[in-house]
């Protein structure tokens, strides 16, 4: 075989690790390892020696391990045998992976036998040339990435099968909301995996879980599925209903609030006071009623007196808008009139005194004359009572 004077790699890009197809070499021979690429020369099933990145003339003195393993002479021009390979360092993204069967557990939270499947992506580097050449190249001529995932496929299933049931078991991980965990699953699982790559000079950068098939076709899962879901139906109606009755009632509430704020607003603005305007409410059913449901004189008297104080009142504010009025305004009739007791001043309309709980004597409204009681019209002035 000729003896190649350039040594560098030849292979196609994506290819993980390409052997040199020349074996024979010389002390004088060129070495060109590109960026993110190491040159392994291998004899007699060991590592002779490991060029990085560089050029490199062969010289004795470049190769200190290949020339103590092969025996070379120093100086001058020496031929030697070796295979060279040339390892890509550059990480290998999206290779594939997948159970080849599904894997049985009991789920954790609903007791129930189940069955799934799982598939991901992962990415890969090598981390040392001599450990992968050593260890899983041997006499090959070349390696691809998806090769390499390959090889590893059976221990990629174990270590699946194995260990994402415990992981489900130590995380209590519910069947029903697995996919909202396939970041810890696959944390987990990378975990286990990467010390068994390393043992061939593979380090393990990225594993994904991308999907978790479900038991989509197991009777025990759908029923176990849809009565949950029916259950969450339910909530989410009750909550409906609960939150619109809050609303109703929040709503009746502020609406009460909002009447009652006018109320008062239309009781400022008249100059009465709520209390006033019950003890007014009083005294009129109780005028009504002049016997008070059997409670006469003194007592009657005093239940009365509340009524017959705001009825003062309202008479004395009637009083001063009669004094405002104009000089010149015509009274057509009396306004006031006497207590026949104390002669405290009583509105024309007054049955009781606001001074002393009298009861009033029926009296005119036009001509303000006192009139029998039972009479429909005055004897004065003949209007109508």
């Amino acid at each position: 075989m000729a003896i190649f004077d350039v040594i560098k790699c030849e292979a196609p890009v994506h290819t993980l690790v390409w052997k040199h197809p020349a074996e024979d070499f010389n002390t004088s021979s060129t070495l060109i390892v590109d960026e993110s690429q190491a040159a392994v020369f291998y004899k007699n099933g060991k590592v002779a020696d490991i060029f990085t990145a560089g050029r490199y003339v062969l010289s004795t003195q470049n190769i200190p391990l290949l020339r103590k393993l092969i025996e070379l002479p120093t100086g001058g021009i020496s031929s030697f045998s070796c295979k060279v390979y040339f390892v890509n360092l550059v990480e290998a993204m999206n290779l594939k992976w997948g159970l080849n069967s599904k894997v049985s557990y009991m789920e954790p939270i609903y007791q129930i036998p189940i069955s799934i499947g799982m598939r991901g992506a992962m990415s890969i580097q090598v981390g040392d040339p001599g450990h992968l050449i050593v260890n899983l190249i041997g006499t090959e001529h070349g390696l691809t990435a998806e090769e390499l995932t390959s090889y590893f496929r059976s221990l990629i299933v174990m270590r699946v099968k194995t260990h994402v049931v415990k992981v489900i078991a130590e995380q209590q991980i519910s069947i029903f909301t697995i996919d909202a965990e396939l970041e810890t699953l696959a944390e987990a699982l990378k975990a286990k995996l990467a010390p068994d790559l390393e043992k061939y000079g593979i380090r393990l950068k990225m594993f994904t879980v991308d999907e978790v098939v479900k038991p989509e076709d197991d009777p025990l899962y759908l029923r176990v599925k849809r009565s949950l879901s029916e259950r969450s139906t339910g909530l989410f109606e009750a909550e409906t209903k609960r939150q619109a009755a809050r609303i109703a009632a929040q709503a009746n509430a502020e609406t009460e609030v909002i009447g009652a704020q006018g109320h008062k607003a239309a009781l400022d603005t008249l100059g009465t006071s709520y209390q006033q305007e019950r003890q007014f409410d009083i005294s009129e059913t109780m005028a009504a009623n002049q016997g008070f449901g059997g409670f006469t004189g003194l007592a009657g008297s005093m239940a009365m007196m509340p009524g017959a104080i705001a009825m003062g009142n309202m008479a004395a504010g009637a009083m001063n808008f009669a004094s405002s009025a104009p000089a010149n305004s015509v009274e057509t009739s009396p306004k006031t009139k006497k207590c026949s007791n104390c002669g405290a001043e009583l509105p024309i309309a007054a049955k009781f005194c606001f001074q002393c709980g009298q009861q009033q004597p029926k009296v005119c409204p036009n001509c303000g004359k006192e009139v029998p009681d039972g009479s429909k019209f005055c004897l004065e002035c003949g209007t109508k009572l």
